[in-house]
């Protein structure tokens, strides 16, 4: 009995670390698009601040 339990807490926490894991990763994922879009963004806008005397 003791042995299955710790079978059992060792198989859910190899489970809540895969879980985590991917979570962390799409968090990451979808940061980097805000950080490309927000880079962009930055790019257009200082481009429309140069052109902007002609």
């Amino acid at each position: 009995s003791f042995r299955r339990d710790s079978e059992r807490r060792e198989r859910s926490s190899e489970a809540g670390s895969a879980l985590i894991f991917w979570l962390l990763l799409d968090q990451a994922k979808s940061n980097r698009q805000i950080i490309i879009y927000l880079h962009k963004l930055n790019i257009k806008n200082n481009y429309d601040k140069d052109i902007s005397y002609l």
